[in-house]
């Protein structure tokens, strides 16, 4: 069996390591001599320096809740946190959910998920500067902040790297690069290996729905003030009409609302749906979610 033989079965067998399959993959690479694929297997590998390098299925929209506290001990505790109105650099940092782990990491975190790695917290800096931005009635300020994080993302994210991968093997196959019989290396040229890269890896193909996007393949016609296209919009995106509902009342409930400031009933609507996301008994994905909501709001409320 030669070696993309051997790292295509790996990557079908789902008792099979991905950080396992990554070392052979960086083998294979050596013997293609592709610098593009050992840089990919290296970032996927050990995990990404910065967000310039983050491929898309790595990113995706986040939803943020805080604590927040008071005078006398008084508090609020996962409360959803509206983002509209933050700080640029803020809102930038809180609109999105960025991976930089390895391949390894990223397992580990499916395999043994504990309360501490399913959130990620706020740096104490953007807490800070958030907080003028934030408050609530009775004097509580905002005390922490965090993004929940979904296990079935990280998971769409191993998923996403495998079948990357095996496209690549499956297109370079094609080629004859490597023999049926051995490990012997025959002739291909750079630039097809590049261009199966380009293809199979680096472009946007087989890549995992994120929330980040997905305003970019869903239709969004919501009048200011019509609460009719809102509830057509969710409906059109699979909400159930109970939550809907709930919805309707408590934007009539909490009546006229602060520029980028939405009221405390649509707030704890949001974090109820949330948390039904995380859940499952939702039919999308958290982000799917998160955004979908937000798009809708902000459209409703005249926000954009």
């Amino acid at each position: 069996m030669n070696l993309i033989e051997e790292i295509k079965n790996d990557l079908v067998d789902e008792n099979k390591s991905l950080s396992n399959i990554m070392r052979k993959a960086k083998l294979l690479a050596a013997q293609i001599k592709s610098k593009e694929l050992e840089n990919w297997i290296n970032n996927e590998s050990y995990g990404y320096s910065n967000v310039g390098e983050l491929p898309d299925y790595r990113i995706f929209g986040a939803m943020n809740f805080g604590l927040f506290q008071g005078p006398y001990g008084t508090s609020a505790n996962n409360v959803p946190l509206p983002i509209f109105d933050l700080p640029e650099s803020i809102k930038k940092y809180a609109k999105s959910m960025a991976f930089f782990q390895g391949t390894k990491e990223l397992e580990e975190l499916v395999k043994t998920p504990n309360d501490e790695k399913l959130v990620k917290k706020w740096p104490a800096e953007a807490v800070i500067l958030a907080r003028p931005h934030l408050r609530m009635d009775g004097g509580l300020e905002l005390a922490d902040a965090w993004q929940p994080l979904s296990l079935s993302i990280v998971e769409g994210i191993i998923d996403t790297i495998k079948n990357k991968l095996l496209d690549f093997l499956i297109k370079l196959d094609e080629t004859g690069v490597l023999n049926s019989k051995s490990n012997k290396e025959i002739q291909i040229k750079p630039e097809q290996i590049r261009n199966i890269y380009n293809i199979t890896i680096k472009g946007n193909n087989a890549v995992v729905a994120s929330g980040h996007n997905i305003h970019q393949n869903v239709e969004i016609n919501i009048k200011k003030g019509d609460i009719k296209s809102l509830t057509k919009f969710l409906e059109e995106n699979k909400f159930q009409g109970s939550d809907i509902n709930e919805l309707t009342n408590a934007i009539i409930k909490d009546g006229t609302v602060q520029k980028q400031r939405l009221g405390d009933q649509v707030k704890n609507w949001i974090g109820k749906m949330t948390s039904k996301a995380i859940e499952g008994s939702l039919k999308m994905g958290v982000q799917s979610v998160v955004t979908l909501i937000n798009e809708g709001l902000k459209r409703y409320y005249g926000w954009d």
